[in-house]
């Protein structure tokens, strides 16, 4: 009797999604969206970086120097200019991005095995490409030693060898999603039936809290699986992420999320007494923080100590570590056993308070 009145819970709930054509887009419409979005306007890679350049010096160092920058692939020459101050133009009209000044002298300190330094002016409005300009001017003219020659340095880069931002994106937006599509939608789902007085017939119905938790859950949790997948799917045909890790270890990871998620949404609506608070409250306490705090676009070891303590209180932030050391890194289970525990905490917790929180609003007194 109990998987049968789940069933005609569930039944219902997914009647009602069907017939919402707002829900629907929110579930299935918005997830793609974003895919595309972050995937092709949201661009964090460093390449084709437009240079401007004063070569005082006009000597063979000083142009072996800049000829490395340009075939280092990442950099194109714009402009050379006669006077520091057309650069500074330059790069104030946003007509170049970096702006290079050898000053004259470069090859003699050059060859007296001191230190030559070039002067590099870089727009720095936005300051993640502008730090990462630098780090690869950094990079590409460190590897030149005493008489201009190469530095025996070999450089390899792991897990995300051509630096793509898809990479790092795509496996943070699977997060993102899961928690629009289970924890807002459940979430404003369950305040539904409490705002349109439904609750109180439920009451009196043979549904206990739990099947009621589960029957009001089971769509969204059948829906969130689906668009993760799909989103994996896509990530593959469009921007060719891969998981290079055990896919059991990223289903378990993706299911205690989930779970954790339906839990959490549960619980928001149970606080809830209308679906626009609901969706408020759903906003403020899980889209922000996975959005900001998990690691998703901002690193956590770069925030204040204060700011990483609270953001472990977020499943968001093990999510998104779990699925990165498992789709990037080709872990396992062997090096997610601390994200795994701390989501399987964060479900158990969320999901006995909501559950207490419906039978308490189920029984009247909520």
């Amino acid at each position: 009797m109990t998987l049968l009145r789940i069933r005609a819970m569930a039944r219902k709930e997914t009647l009602h999604i069907l017939r919402d054509w707002r829900t629907l887009g929110i579930l299935v419409v918005l997830p793609v969206a974003l895919l595309l979005f972050f995937g092709y306007a949201i661009d964090l890679d460093v390449t084709d970086v437009r240079i401007g350049i004063y070569d005082e010096d006009r000597s063979p160092e000083s142009r072996r120097a800049i000829t490395v920058l340009e075939n280092s692939g990442y950099f194109r020459r714009i402009s050379v200019v006669e006077h520091p101050r057309e650069g500074r133009y330059l790069l104030d009209s946003e007509q170049i991005d970096l702006f290079l000044h050898v000053p004259r002298g470069y090859a003699r300190t050059l060859l007296r095995g001191e230190d030559a330094r070039i002067g590099v002016q870089v727009d720095g409005t936005n300051p993640q490409i502008g730090s990462g300009i630098v780090g690869l001017v950094e990079a590409t003219l460190g590897a030149i030693g005493r008489g201009g020659a190469h530095a025996p340095v070999r450089t390899r880069i792991w897990y995300n060898p051509r630096l793509e931002s898809a990479q790092i994106l795509i496996p943070g937006l699977i997060a993102i999603i899961l928690v629009i599509t289970a924890v807002v939608s459940t979430a404003v789902g369950i305040a539904r039936e409490r705002e349109e007085g439904s609750m109180e017939q439920l009451s009196v119905s043979p549904l206990r809290p739990v099947e009621l938790v589960i029957g009001k859950t089971v769509p969204y949790a059948v829906i969130s699986a689906l668009v993760s997948v799909l989103v994996i799917v896509l990530g593959v045909a469009f921007f060719g992420v891969r998981s290079a890790g055990s896919m059991a270890a990223l289903t378990a990871a993706t299911a205690l999320f989930l779970l954790a998620c339906l839990g959490l949404g549960v619980l928001i609506s149970t606080i809830a007494r209308t679906q626009q608070v609901a969706f408020i409250i759903a906003v403020l306490v899980t889209f922000l923080p996975t959005f900001l705090l998990s690691g998703f676009v901002f690193p956590v070891r770069n925030m204040p100590l204060p700011i990483r303590n609270a953001s472990r209180i977020f499943p968001g932030r093990y999510f998104l570590e779990a699925l990165r050391s498992i789709m990037l890194k080709g872990g396992g289970f062997e090096v997610v056993t601390e994200e795994l525990a701390a989501l399987a905490i964060f479900t158990a917790v969320t999901g006995s308070i909501a559950v207490l929180r419906v039978r308490r609003i189920v029984g009247g007194s909520g």
